[in-house]
């Protein structure tokens, strides 16, 4: 089987860790790697080491460092890029013309970028069935069995069995019900989570789309064809923005399900994250800096700052060195619309973090006025800034500790801890650490315009 990972999301649920820039995917939730690494590392032991990764634009510098440095160079990674996110039937849609054009036969399994999966086996077994009621010419979703009664996820009711596998046709789907009718579902072992994971092949979930969506068939594949318009940000601005299951799997008499053993989680809220988390004994989830006394069933994060709670009750509070999150338990659905808000706002804190990571390394906003801003940078051994310049800003580099390189205008030097170097507008410039230690530099921005996008790459 071919395997691609949808890793395009903002993650606006669990703001403010996540932004739209540097979102959830990308972000170490539940250990040192990412939730992107971890879905990777699961997949492999089901893949020829090629995986697809499907993300947007303005995350591929962050996808290229994370697939990089994830620790195995037998994996070959091909990422593929929409203009912005469209939701999953977009991108489904997109991953499965390019496997087609690239002559995949065998079906594909689809995975969200952002799941936890304990009992990998089963999972792998689960994946096994699929793959064979996809060669049937089925299009595949796992369901999750509940463990609880969920309002957050789309349930679906299993049809009829089908005969030799483990599948069963799709009654029907039910987005995020309420609760009472949750707990109903629950207690009927026919009702199944959504989890949001396929598989077919190529040519039977194509020829579903034309069917069903001519025009946004014809839409997505002229992003491949020469005939047709290939101006990808206007292909995708005129794309429905709906999740697959509502475009293909709801409508079509191929959908099956396969009931799934596995434990899952959909990392998508600050309150699933609390169900799956080891809790002390008064049901509490701390991580980082944290001391709770007389807390009972919250959930505290904090990123540096030391954080103190007392007589905390079904709270969630996340510091995120820019931005504090204080709701209750059971409302964390509602970080959505703090995000929009935020968003709509113009709020920075919405889109990026104070620290960005970089190919390179990182940067974080130390300090910012009118008319500079000041980063503290870390540079890592063998790595390099490539050689850009700025027409609307200056920059002064101060070597804080190791050694680097820097061209100015075609001039190359060594500089180390304590010196410092002016980059005045429209000068070429390069910085690159030949050492083998990492380099911290601190960089300060001076100019009338000092937005990211002011940067001509030589």
């Amino acid at each position: 089987m071919k395997v691609a990972v949808l890793a395009g999301g903002v993650g606006s649920r669990l703001w403010p860790l996540s932004r739209e820039r540097y979102p959830k995917q990308l972000i170490s939730l539940t250990g040192d790697k990412s939730l992107l690494q971890n879905t990777v590392d699961r997949l492999l032991p089901l893949c020829d080491n090629h995986i697809l990764i499907v993300g947007i634009d303005a995350h591929k510098e962050d996808l290229e460092w994370q697939l990089s440095s994830n620790g195995d160079s037998r994996i070959k990674y091909n990422i593929l890029l929409e203009p912005y996110p469209r939701n999953t039937y977009a991108a489904c849609l997109y991953l499965t013309l390019y496997f087609e054009k690239q002559g995949v036969k065998e079906p594909i399994l689809v995975v969200p970028a952002d799941h936890m999966i304990s009992n990998e086996e089963l999972f792998y077994e689960v994946a096994k069935d699929a793959e064979k009621l996809a060669e049937k010419g089925y299009i595949v979703t796992f369901g999750i069995k509940p463990s609880f009664a969920s309002t957050g996820f789309g349930y679906i009711l299993k049809g009829e069995k089908i005969e030799g596998s483990n599948g069963f046709r799709i009654s029907k789907f039910e987005e995020k019900p309420s609760l009472e009718r949750a707990k109903m579902y629950v207690r009927d072992e026919n009702y199944l989570w959504n989890s949001g994971m396929f598989m077919w092949k190529p040519e039977v979930f194509l020829s579903e789309v034309k069917r069903l969506d001519f025009e946004t068939y014809e839409k997505v594949r002229g992003l491949f064809d020469d005939k047709f318009e290939r101006d990808p940000e206007k292909i995708y601005s005129s794309l429905p923005s709906i999740p697959v299951d509502k475009a293909v799997m709801e409508k079509s008499k191929l959908g099956v399900v396969i009931p799934s053993g596995f434990e899952w989680s959909d990392l998508g809220s600050w309150d699933s994250l609390y169900d799956v988390a080891r809790k002390n004994k008064d049901g509490n989830v701390t991580t980082g800096d944290v001391l709770a006394l007389h807390c009972k069933n919250s959930f505290m994060y904090s990123t540096g700052k030391l954080m103190v709670g007392i007589d905390l009750e079904d709270l969630i509070v996340v510091d995120a060195d820019d931005a504090i999150l204080v709701c209750k338990r059971g409302s964390s659905q509602y970080v959505k619309d703090a995000f929009d808000a935020l968003k709509e706002q113009g709020r920075e804190e919405s889109q990026i973090h104070r620290t960005v990571y970089r190919f390179w390394g990182q940067k974080t906003l130390i300090s910012r006025g009118d008319s500079f801003l000041i980063y503290q940078v870390l540079l890592l051994p063998k790595k390099e800034i490539l050689l850009q310049l700025h027409h609307h800003r200056s920059e002064n580099w101060i070597i804080l500790s190791g050694a680097v390189e820097i061209e100015k205008d075609g001039k190359k030097g060594f500089y180390h801890r304590g010196d410092s170097i002016l980059i005045p507008k429209s000068t070429p410039h390069k910085i690159s650490n030949p050492g083998k230690i990492s380099a911290q530099i601190l960089e300060i921005w001076q100019g009338e315009y000092l937005e990211e996008d002011d940067v001509e790459y030589l």
